[in-house]
């Protein structure tokens, strides 16, 4: 923590002034720095909110005590620096002692009378905005633009490990927020709010527009969400339904009966893809390629039924439950390797065999 040691009390000169107020600020910054370190201790020990609120009233101290300094330099700065390079120019303003760097300048004595200005000219409050939430305590490293302040942080994840960081400030033209995508977490604490990453400031009028897509988004999912969990239990309902029925046809194995349902399900849908992939393929070819494939096609097939599989019509069709007329029926319906094109009536009538 910087030391105001060395120039303790000492504004006899605007060069000791300006180190005086310097060392001051820069101190009460650190103190801002250790009481946010404090506080995230406190709050991982659960401690009450009384003393929580305690600490923070002493940070906001510590903070306004910083800009005081802040600001002290620039008056010095915009009223007295054509003083300091030409010492005659405003003699009226201080002793000439006061500008002179190095020397001894001039210091009170005990029984001194210190005659006081009847009155300051006022000035504007300083309004601090009260830091709600800094879990990146971006507020002791990111560089502010002149009358902004910090007033939170936060981050969130992503499913590819990366973060995105937010720091919220206040200018005296509205809100400004800092947006980090992309980030490292390793990089979360070092973000500065521009040099990591790809970083996106916005103004007042976008972090409004933010803040309404970001509620929007809110609301959808929120919808979605529900909506989601409505099907669900409808789908609960309807399992524990189908179960009480297989559960009626095999006692004892209505788990295993619906779970080869759901594989036969499964297949049946990767053999519908893989259809529609060949159809698509076929369609590509040229007409003497067409033909040679439905020329061995209907080989393959004439050979299948005719030499190497005599009864298995017949076998199917009793497996099936169905008349041998009827699994030929379904047989073409169905096509050679169990898919083809179907109108809607076709379909139909494939469900109903």
């Amino acid at each position: 923590m910087p030391s105001t040691a060395e120039h303790a009390g000492d504004v006899s000169t605007i060069a000791a002034t300006r180190a005086f107020y310097a060392q001051l600020a820069a101190s009460c910054q650190a103190d801002v720095g250790q009481i946010e370190l404090a506080l995230a201790n406190l709050a991982v020990l659960e401690l009450d909110a009384a003393t929580i609120a305690g600490l923070q009233s002493v940070q906001d101290d510590a903070r306004r005590a910083a800009e005081r300094c802040a600001r002290l330099l620039e008056v010095l700065d915009v009223t007295h620096r054509l003083m300091e390079d030409a010492v005659t120019a405003t003699p009226e303003a201080a002793k000439r002692e006061f500008y002179q760097h190095g020397a001894a300048g001039v210091r009170a004595r005990e029984g001194d009378t210190v005659t006081r200005p009847a009155a300051l000219p006022p000035q504007e409050p300083v309004r601090q905005l009260a830091v709600l939430q800094d879990p990146l305590r971006i507020a002791d490293r990111i560089q502010l633009a002149p009358g902004e302040q910090v007033t939170g942080s936060g981050a969130i994840g992503d499913g590819d490990g990366l973060l995105l960081l937010a720091a919220g400030g206040a200018t005296p033209d509205g809100p400004r927020v800092r947006l980090g995508v992309g980030i490292l977490d390793e990089d979360r604490l070092r973000w500065r709010g521009a040099d990591v990453g790809a970083t996106v400031v916005l103004d007042a009028a976008g972090a409004e527009r933010l803040a309404d897509a970001v509620e929007q988004v809110i609301e959808q999912a929120a919808a979605a969400d529900a909506e989601f969990r409505r099907i669900c239990k409808a789908d609960d309902r309807l399992t524990a339904q189908c179960a009480a029925l297989e559960e009626r046809r095999f006692p004892g194995r209505a788990e295993e009966k619906m779970q080869l349902d759901t594989k036969l399900r499964y297949d049946s849908k990767t053999q519908q893809d893989r259809g529609r992939y060949l159809d698509a393929a076929i369609d590509r070819l040229g007409p003497s390629d067409r033909a040679a494939y439905d020329s061995l096609q209907e080989r393959i097939a004439a050979l299948d039924h005719a030499e190497r599989w005599p009864l298995r019509e017949q076998q199917a069709a009793i497996i099936c439950g169905l008349t041998l007329d009827e699994y030929r029926e379904r047989r073409a319906l169905e096509g050679e390797f169990g898919f083809r094109r179907r109108t809607p009536a076709e379909q139909a009538r494939l469900d109903e065999l």
